[in-house]
């Protein structure tokens, strides 16, 4: 037995009814974290009569998603790249262009039979959420690897798939590109509204 008291949880203060897990579990990047974080809150919000009915849910999600990618969720972005840039020291007239696979993203159904149990459904993008930020190439390197570690991108070459919708300037081969790839997960307790 041990020593160490056990206090048991009052679970009526636990009032969320959606959860980001944790780690990189939730997500892998910080841009990541702070879309989802942010859109986590936006859900919340959505309300279905049945919370069993997991198509009418995925479907409220998907329409929540869509519009505010469109819009708060542009703009959340880009004020991540745009700070990443500040604290890189890189200036804002380097950047070229942004692409990004966002708003273009469908959630699907992640089922576990423990979530269920619980009365959770995980849900999840079904591809992958990949942004391109694109820097003019005269750029210097220990700059562009001070902004790949901020935005916990990556350089590459720029991957713009046909889910990618271009929110700045313009995407060109030619210039230096910081990749950020990340995927999403959450958890909706469906006995809370």
């Amino acid at each position: 037995e041990s020593d160490v008291p056990f206090t048991k949880l009052d679970e009526s203060i636990l009032d969320e009814k959606v959860y980001r897990l944790s780690g990189s579990s939730g997500t892998r990047t910080k841009p990541g974290g702070k879309i989802l974080q942010a859109f986590k809150k936006v859900i919340e919000k959505v309300y279905i009569e049945d919370p069993t009915d997991f198509k009418k849910l995925l479907v409220e999600v998907n329409k929540a998603w869509k519009k505010w990618a469109k819009g708060d969720g542009k703009k959340l972005l880009m004020s991540i790249i745009e700070d990443g840039l500040a604290k890189s020291k890189i200036d804002q007239g380097s950047l070229k262009g942004v692409s990004v696979a966002l708003e273009n993203l469908e959630w699907e159904i992640f089922r576990t039979q423990y979530l269920e149990s619980m009365g959770e459904i995980s849900i999840q993008t079904i591809s992958e959420f990949i942004v391109n930020i694109n820097i003019e190439p005269e750029v210097d390197h220990k700059f562009l690897k001070r902004l790949s570690k901020r935005v916990s991108g990556m350089r590459n070459s720029p991957l713009v798939m046909k889910t990618h919708t271009t929110i700045f300037g313009e995407i060109n081969d030619a210039n230096n590109n910081i990749e950020i790839r990340d995927s999403f997960i959450l958890t909706i307790d469906k006995n809370k509204k």
